[in-house]
């Protein structure tokens, strides 16, 4: 494998995210994280920047995809936490990753690794799942549904 990979994670700060960043932190192939969060997690270690940022100004965010290896992006919510507004699950669960996804491809990021669910299913019976699974189809069809890896 690949040694001095730089990997950029979206949504760090959640218990995917968390995860994967810790088990990064001890990976010898990975040089340096970027790390694009609401609000500091407050990890000190040389590899990891956290870097705060406004997804609602996504534009402003691209550079930090530039010269990226793999992007990992863990967002997402539950109805819970944004007081049952699924339009803001919506944003948060698709279009930010679509978003993320889009620019990554932009930005010739070799490898979009995206966390979903069990059950995502655009045609499921549940908002969660739908919204979920109809994600899954949009980031697939991306660059023709080809994926990244050169």
């Amino acid at each position: 494998m690949k040694k001095n990979l730089k990997v950029l994670v979206l949504g760090g700060t959640g218990l995917v995210g968390n995860e994967l960043i810790n088990l990064m932190l001890k990976d010898e192939t990975i040089s340096s994280i970027t790390s694009l969060v609401r609000s500091p997690k407050g990890i000190n270690h040389p590899k990891l920047n956290e870097e705060i940022i406004d997804f609602e100004e996504f534009e402003n965010i691209a550079h930090y995809f530039e010269k990226k290896d793999i992007v990992f992006c863990c967002l997402g919510t539950t109805i819970k936490k944004v007081k049952g507004d699924k339009m803001l699950f919506r944003k948060v669960d698709l279009e930010y990753p679509v978003k993320a996804c889009k620019t990554a491809l932009e930005k010739k990021v070799k490898h979009f690794i995206m966390i979903s669910s069990l059950g995502a299913d655009s045609n499921s019976p549940f908002f969660y799942n739908q919204v979920k699974g109809e994600c899954e189809n949009r980031v697939k069809a991306i660059g023709g549904g080809k994926g990244f890896n050169s």
